[in-house]
């Protein structure tokens, strides 16, 4: 069975719009492999923005 880790900023993805995606990404996997929606697991991270970075900056420094 696939397991599916999404890594999102904390705060920036409201819990309808997570659901969504989750569903978005099993359909994906299923249309995409033999996987069966029941098959496919996924995983949601929501990391503190001062611990993501872009191009060497901490997304949420002040």
């Amino acid at each position: 069975m696939p397991i599916i880790t999404i890594n999102i900023v904390e705060g920036e993805t409201s819990i309808e719009e997570k659901r969504l995606m989750m569903l978005a990404v099993t359909e994906a996997i299923s249309a995409t492999t033999s996987y069966r929606p029941q098959d496919v697991r996924i995983i949601i991270h929501e990391l503190e923005a001062s611990n993501y970075s872009v191009a060497g900056k901490a997304t949420g420094a002040h």
